[in-house]
């Protein structure tokens, strides 16, 4: 009786609808006389709740009560198949009704109405300065600036006339790529970014592990010497190749606009043009920076071999100088960063390895008016030197507040190094505020340790490091 209610009921709210009532050909006494219920006589309501065995006569009037509700099952179904059809059509109707008052709704959003100079504003804020597209592969669509273009054509032609959304670039040339790969995918991306950008200075983040790709890497530093006006802050992270670091020194030579120079080198990179024949020499020549048209604020350098007079600078505008190297090959001595350093007269960090280069001359005094920090890192051919120490008593910096000195070698002439970091450390006292000294050498007791930090009385942090047989001694205090 359940469903037979329930199709009762459907047939009633269809056909009060007017719509429904005019679609479908039939009364009102026609439905109620289609789906009137049979009554069944009392003599056979028993029998039917039983097992008894019906007569002769019971069972010619059962099987007549059979074929009527055979014919009215038959006319039920009718009518449920037809509504059915109409439900399908008005479901249908819905949908279409409700997706147009979605884009209704949508016509009036206050997106819509936004001028695309706002709409630029408003993209520029969205973007991260990790969405930058990595050109070792082709674009992905899911990459931002391209992302924003997915969503309509407005939108994409917004962001295609948004300069600043492209300005920022990275370049990932990593081991397994080819010259014919890099050609085909990185180099017409890195030219639609540089399309796009407009006459916009330009960021550069570049990651090269490989020089397997050295006809397409080439090309690839065409494209950006050819825009070397618009270079504004470089990233280079590359393995130890001279061909690469020869290719980077011609591709940022004529910079006018750059400020930030940063080039790290690595490690070693295998040579993938297999073995060398015995007549053939590797060109050793040295590499050399010439930033000279450039006005530079943050320079970092970190090449193996390479000397600080193999760079040319515009030293009086840096700010931040990084010059670390490793020991496989270090040429600088303390008389070439003396020379260097006294020309930079708005240095206000600066990092530098020593190592064992031979001076050209006894170190003479020189002032770096507006250093605040300095970072020195003692290399293992330096150990058994007094250029450390010599630096130090060469340098005066008024305003100087953090010192850092990493000398994890012993040395022999333990009494005058120790000395002359004293004598440093009393005449900048009034200034320096945070210590940080580490050494490997047995020579530094803890007594002498000690007697650096009291040379300077208004420390704010210090730390001293001693490293013996791979034990670690340290002090702090914050």
């Amino acid at each position: 009786m359940d469903s037979y209610r329930f199709t009762v009921w459907m047939v009633r709210c269809f056909y009060s609808h007017p719509s429904l009532s005019q679609a479908i050909d039939m009364t009102e006494d026609d439905t109620s006389a289609a789906i009137e219920p049979i009554p069944i006589p009392h003599a056979y309501t028993a029998l039917l709740r039983s097992n008894a065995c019906p007569s002769t006569e019971a069972c010619t009037d059962i099987h007549f009560l059979i074929d009527q509700h055979q014919r009215q099952l038959a006319s039920i179904q009718d009518h449920v198949t037809r509504l059915k059809a109409c439900l399908a059509d008005m479901e249908g109707h819905q949908a279409h009704t409700e997706d147009t008052l979605v884009k209704l709704h949508a016509a009036l959003a206050p997106i819509k109405r936004l001028p695309p100079e706002l709409l630029s504003e408003i993209f520029e804020h969205c973007l991260d300065a990790s969405d930058a597209v990595l050109f070792s592969a082709t674009a992905r669509h899911s990459e931002a600036p391209l992302l924003l273009g997915r969503v309509c054509r407005s939108w994409r032609t917004v962001a295609h006339a948004t300069p600043r959304l492209w300005r920022d670039i990275v370049v990932n040339v990593c081991d397994g790529r080819y010259s014919d790969e890099l050609r085909r995918d990185a180099l017409p991306v890195l030219q639609t970014w540089l399309a796009h950008s407009g006459s916009l200075p330009l960021k550069l983040d570049m990651l090269c592990k490989t020089e397997r790709v050295l006809p397409g890497l080439m090309d690839l530093f065409e494209i950006i010497a050819a825009h070397g006006a618009r270079w504004k802050t470089v990233h280079v992270r590359l393995q130890n190749s001279p061909v690469i670091s020869r290719l980077v020194c011609r591709a940022f030579s004529k910079c006018t606009a750059l400020s930030m120079f940063d080039v790290t080198d690595g490690g070693q990179c295998m040579s993938f043009f297999g073995t060398r024949q015995p007549d053939e020499v590797e060109d050793v020549r040295p590499v050399r920076f010439d930033l000279s048209l450039a006005p530079l604020e943050q320079l970092s350098l970190s090449l193996a071999g390479l000397g600080i007079r193999e760079v040319h600078a515009a030293w009086g505008t840096l700010t931040r100088l990084s010059f670390m190297q490793d020991a496989r090959s270090s040429t600088t001595s303390i008389t070439d960063y003396a020379g260097i350093l006294e020309q930079c007269t708005s240095l206000r960090e600066c990092a530098i390895a020593i190592d064992s280069g031979v001076r050209d001359g006894p170190l003479e005094g020189f002032t770096l008016p507006s250093l605040e920090c300095l970072r020195i890192q003692v290399l293992r051919e330096a150990s058994h030197t007094t250029q450390t120490g010599d630096f130090l008593s060469a340098l005066h910096a008024p305003r100087l507040r953090a010192l850092s000195v990493e000398d994890c070698c012993p040395r022999r002439d333990v009494v005058l190094y120790h000395s002359q970091l004293k004598a440093f450390l009393h005449g900048h006292q009034h200034s320096l505020q945070h210590l940080r000294f580490s050494t490997s050498s047995k020579h530094f007791t803890s007594d002498d340790m000690i007697g650096l930090v009291v040379e300077t009385p208004f420390w704010w942090s210090w730390s001293i490091v001693r490293t013996r047989n791979r034990r670690r001694t340290r002090c702090w205090r914050r």
